[in-house]
């Protein structure tokens, strides 16, 4: 009895461990890397032949708006975080963020906020040095979070 109690908390103990390490290697500042030809192009399959024509026609713009535009998530202690816009205007909003029971990371960005990541509250990964968006279980590579050193 006393070696399951010992094993259930060794368990526990690593569980805690590895959140906390998430949630230490989280904190600072990550570059928002957007692939937004992908993200254009995901979407143009969405549209209506009208819409498309509209979309292709100005698509080239909205990718050089892309290319001067910066985005930052500055991370901080009590699950508070910083969205950061460095372009033509800078603007800055508190968002709030937590890791999951599996270690996920959870950004909430619908606090009041006229900027969004993403259309809702998102669910992020973290891998080595790149924190990656989860949708549908699946991983979207076309918006990366990378860590700025």
């Amino acid at each position: 009895m006393k070696s399951k109690i010992l094993v259930l908390l060794l368990i526990l103990n690593i569980f805690f461990a590895s959140a906390q390490e998430n949630k230490e290697t989280i904190f600072g500042k990550w570059k928002i890397d957007l692939d937004i030809e992908k993200i254009l192009e995901d979407n143009m399959n969405k549209l209506e032949t009208y819409e498309k024509i509209v979309a292709n026609l100005s698509s080239g713009l909205i990718i050089n708006f892309f290319e001067d535009l910066e985005m930052y998530i500055e991370f901080k202690q009590e699950n508070k975080a910083i969205f950061i816009i460095d372009s033509y205007i800078y603007e800055e909003q508190e968002i709030r963020w937590e890791i999951g029971e599996n270690g996920d990371i959870i950004i909430d960005d619908s606090i009041e906020n006229k900027i969004k990541i993403t259309a809702e509250n998102s669910v992020w990964r973290l891998f080595d040095d790149e924190i990656k968006l989860i949708e549908d279980g699946e991983i979207n590579d076309k918006i990366i979070l990378k860590k700025v050193l």
